[in-house]
């Protein structure tokens, strides 16, 4: 703002007829109507700032919700038709079975399967579903493989450890994919998290599951 002075004792600075002009700016589109520059300057901050992620973070847990239903949907249509173990029935050097007997390949070959044709219909390519299917299931084998280790039974519940890395992976996994921050995967885990444990009981009144875990 530029400023001219009176002479005299006490005088104020008075601003130049124009500087309304400096500290402000004409609205496009609205006339004669003038905003403070300010409130310019934030509205383009508002248009311009990274778009809402909600939509993403949804539509990465429901596709996780998939991954993680569709071996259980498999298991009650089909029963124990095609449900070989993956880890062969082979025991790890403590004595304990690798993976346990729920993880099948016939589980890891319909996960994938559902997150593929699924992410299309998300607006999601379906390499991406791929991804997330791939990761999850890398991140469940990963979890029972830690049960397993630690005395837990096959399908035995471990709370936190049945979620975290299921979701984890697959949102570390497809960040640059879906342009995720880390508060969006920080915010996948926790959603899926909670889902996990509500989809479960209802699987389990359903009739789906045998566990409520």
């Amino acid at each position: 703002m530029v400023l001219r002075y009176q002479r005299g004792a006490g005088a104020r600075p008075q601003p130049k007829h124009n500087d309304h002009l400096q500290c402000s700016q004409r609205l496009p589109g609205a006339g004669n109507l003038v905003a403070p520059r300010f409130l310019v300057y934030k509205a383009v901050l508002v248009q311009v700032g990274p778009p809402m992620q909600l939509q993403l973070i949804l539509k990465l847990v429901l596709l996780l919700v998939t991954a993680n239903g569709a071996p259980v949907l498999a298991n009650k249509l089909l029963g124990a038709a095609l449900a070989y173990p993956l880890d062969g029935r082979r025991s790890f050097i403590d004595g304990r079975p690798v993976l346990g007997p729920s993880k099948t390949i016939r589980g890891l070959i319909v996960a994938l399967t559902a997150t593929s044709v699924c992410a299309p219909l998300l607006d999601v390519a379906w390499t991406t579903g791929l991804v997330i299917g791939l990761a999850a299931m890398a991140g469940d084998l990963a979890s029972s493989f830690v049960k397993r280790r630690i005395g837990y039974p096959s399908s035995g519940r471990a709370l936190g450890l049945d979620q975290i890395p299921e979701a984890l992976l697959p949102a570390v996994a497809t960040m640059n994919l879906m342009a995720l921050t880390i508060v969006d995967v920080i915010v996948v885990v926790a959603l899926f998290s909670v889902g996990e444990l509500v989809l479960s009981r209802v699987l389990f009144k359903l009739r789906i599951r045998n566990r409520p875990y």
